[in-house]
């Protein structure tokens, strides 16, 4: 980011910008959706049961998911595979980087970036996800 972590963006609300602001007319928070701070809403706790592996025909998507298996998003998880570039000894190199997020929650590429020390992210491609033992688009669903 420019300037660092200390860094202000001044923002005008225009028709035709590029940027997502979110503002609260309650506190009065404002920030650029790519770096603001939020708390993920924190789910009922529930009895710990058995893991077990459960087929899971025509899942695609993890609404399919959740429900198919009749739970909240919320109690899903999701597998994002993405390639960095990184700098490595003055030279620009690919890494794979594996996601996992919570169902109802999205990656925040931004974040995602700075956390790994990424130059740029972007999807990894059906080739290169088979090339780290998994198949695309085959859930592998474990439930307890």
């Amino acid at each position: 980011m420019m300037g660092g972590q200390m860094a202000h963006e001044y923002m005008y609300l225009t028709s035709i910008g590029e940027d997502t602001l979110l503002l609260c007319d309650t506190c009065h928070y404002a920030a650029n959706a790519q770096i603001a701070c939020f708390h993920k809403p924190i789910t009922a706790a529930e009895t710990l049961q058995a893991i077990e592996k459960v087929a899971t025909p025509e899942c695609k998507t993890i609404e399919d998911l959740a429900n198919f298996l009749g739970v909240d998003k919320a109690r899903t998880a999701k597998a994002v595979f993405l390639v960095a570039t990184v700098a490595e000894s003055e030279k620009d190199i690919e890494r794979f980087v594996f996601a996992i997020v919570r169902g109802d929650m999205e990656v925040n590429e931004t974040k995602l970036a700075n956390a790994v020390k990424a130059k740029e992210l972007r999807p990894a491609r059906e080739e290169e996800i088979r090339a780290v033992g998994t198949e695309p688009g085959t859930p592998h669903r474990w439930v307890s």
